[in-house]
């Protein structure tokens, strides 16, 4: 389709090293600051998006402050609460789940930096969110889409019978037409 793209593995994640253990989401956004000035630096490109699930959904919000991203897209974006940003230990999915659903029926604004981020960001802003999730609460995927009232174009879709992990072929299918969709 003519894109350049690039799949990270943040540290401590997928074959990559390190420890949850001893990382902070502080340590995985400069992970992502450079994943981005390594695609920026290695090609000609005039745009560059981000497209993130989950935990790699706020961190593309947190991106969006420090590089000039042409898109973002959110899928079941996690949120997480400004004082945890550089706190380490978060071992297991648990915990840092736990962190998420304190705001499972509100979501302030001002108590993460992700959501004021997006509240700023000019760009266009695609937000998915899985009807089936039982991770990411619905408000946090409805304030995600919310907060992106400045952007060029912003759109929210459901994925009716989606899981956060996309356990479905059908679902991962149907979220590559979503992608595909969007960026044609």
């Amino acid at each position: 389709m003519g894109y350049t793209c690039l799949t990270v593995d943040l540290r401590s994640f997928g074959q990559s090293d390190g420890s949850l253990a001893t990382l902070s989401n502080a340590d995985h956004l400069d992970d992502a600051v450079a994943a981005y000035d390594f695609l920026k630096g290695s090609a000609e490109l005039k745009e560059i998006s981000a497209c993130g699930a989950s935990y790699g959904g706020y961190l593309c919000a947190m991106l969006s402050e420090k590089r000039q991203l042409s898109s973002i897209v959110l899928r079941a974006p996690g949120i997480y609460p400004d004082a945890m940003f550089e706190k380490t230990g978060y071992t297991n999915e648990d915990q840092l789940l736990n962190e998420i659903y304190k705001f499972k029926t509100k979501v302030d604004f001002e108590a993460s930096k992700a959501l004021m981020n997006i509240t700023k960001y000019t760009g266009s802003v695609l937000v998915v969110g899985s009807k089936s999730d039982h991770k990411i609460p619905v408000a946090v995927v409805e304030s995600y889409y919310n907060s992106a009232s400045r952007a060029s174009k912003r759109e929210l879709i459901w994925m009716k019978d989606a899981t956060h992990d996309l356990s479905s072929a059908a679902s991962k299918e149907e979220f590559i037409e979503i992608l595909v969709g969007w960026f044609s």
